[in-house]
């Protein structure tokens, strides 16, 4: 029998089967991959998942698994690099999931970057008015650096086509998927007026969206629906901005929040609809998958749903304005057969797009070639 391949993942955050969005990204292509190859993962855990006693699901998955920061892979005393570049001589496929600078500084045959997303400032669209400007002579260096990495790999991979950079013709799409939840014991009543945003707010965008919505959206929702309430769901704030922003907000009665939740299904179990009322950033929203897995029917923004394989009116309503994103959130609320409908099509979305199994077949798919002879 031939042995396996030796794949070295190295990763920007903790793989996490329970994470915010791009830690369930990461946890769902390392589960692919162990289906491929030996896996040798190394992972750099962030300032907002520092436990790592939540990654248990990935022994089963990996050869190895080691933790490190940039800092202690260079300081000599450490033997993570000699380790590092062990498992680099071994390893025949190199995934690196974002981690641009890992890019930048490693020297391998075989290197497969998953960008997930285009950089902010490197967006084809115009950055909203949220994003700060970037230098001119900042952003040209972001340019050129970028495009470096780009031509260092013999596959990049994005979370939709949206993500494909100018001039890559070594790109590939593996979509965000979301782990299948257990049936439901219970639905939300048709009565029930709670709305839901799950999200990181040590994230801008997901800061900007819940801001936006607090600010502009429920004055007019609460005059249509009075008994109207919002649970924010995510993770800890770390910043001093997010800190700031949950500690205003808490002084509306009708917004609550819960943080480092271990399961958000009881959450969507609960409510009668989710919100995603994002205006800037890229990928694909894990956040609306989940609610579609949990057919729990949602109102997006534009930009909130940008990627996804969506129409208006059918797997989700999307409005842009205040006024308009109020009215759909009051129409969902009034009308259980809309929201019947809606979340039944959104769950088959879910079922044929954004699935484990759809994942699996991605990564065998676009890295299947490069294991060739």
């Amino acid at each position: 029998m031939e042995s396996r391949k030796n794949l070295l993942f190295v990763s920007a955050c903790t793989p996490d089967p329970r994470g915010t969005g791009w830690e369930q990204r990461a946890y769902a292509t390392v589960l692919a991959y162990s289906r491929l190859m030996a896996v040798d993962l190394w992972f750099m855990p962030t300032a907002d998942n520092p436990d790592l006693a939540r990654i248990a699901a990935l022994g089963a998955l990996c050869r190895s698994i080691t933790s490190f920061y940039p800092s202690l892979v260079n300081d000599d005393r450490s033997g993570l690099k000699a380790r590092l570049v062990g498992r680099l001589t071994s390893a025949d496929v190199l995934h690196v999931f974002r981690f641009q600078d890992f890019v930048q500084n490693v020297a391998h045959p075989c290197i497969v970057w998953d960008i997930d997303e285009l950089p902010g400032p490197l967006r084809h669209a115009a950055p909203a008015a949220a994003v700060a400007a970037v230098p001119a002579g900042q952003l040209e260096r972001l340019r050129v650096d970028f495009a470096r990495c780009i031509d260092k790999c013999r596959l990049v991979i994005g979370c939709s086509p949206l993500e494909r950079p100018a001039g890559c013709s070594r790109f590939a799409v593996v979509p965000n998927v979301v782990r299948r939840p257990a049936p439901a014991a219970a639905a939300p009543t048709a009565d029930d007026r709670r709305l839901l945003f799950v999200g990181n707010l040590n994230y801008p965008p997901n800061a900007d969206g819940l801001a936006f919505f607090a600010d502009q959206v429920l004055p007019i929702l609460h005059r249509m629906e009075p008994d109207v309430r919002l649970d924010a769901v995510g993770r800890s704030p770390a910043s001093d901005a997010s800190r700031a922003m949950v500690k205003r907000l808490q002084q509306d009665d009708r917004l609550r929040f819960a943080f480092d939740v271990a399961d958000c299904a009881p959450s969507y179990m609960r409510s009668s609809l989710s919100i995603a009322p994002i205006r800037f950033g890229g990928g694909t929203r894990v956040k609306i998958i989940e609610s579609f897995a949990h057919r729990c029917p949602v109102v997006s923004t534009t930009k909130g749903c940008e990627g996804l394989k969506v129409e208006n009116g059918r797997q989700l309503l999307i409005a842009d304005h205040p006024a308009d994103f109020a009215h759909a959130c009051a129409r969902l609320l009034r009308e259980p057969s809309l929201r019947e409908q809606i979340s039944g099509a959104a769950f088959e979305t879910f079922d044929r797009e954004y699935t484990q199994p759809v994942a699996d077949a991605s990564i065998a798919s676009a890295v299947g070639s490069l294991l060739q002879p």
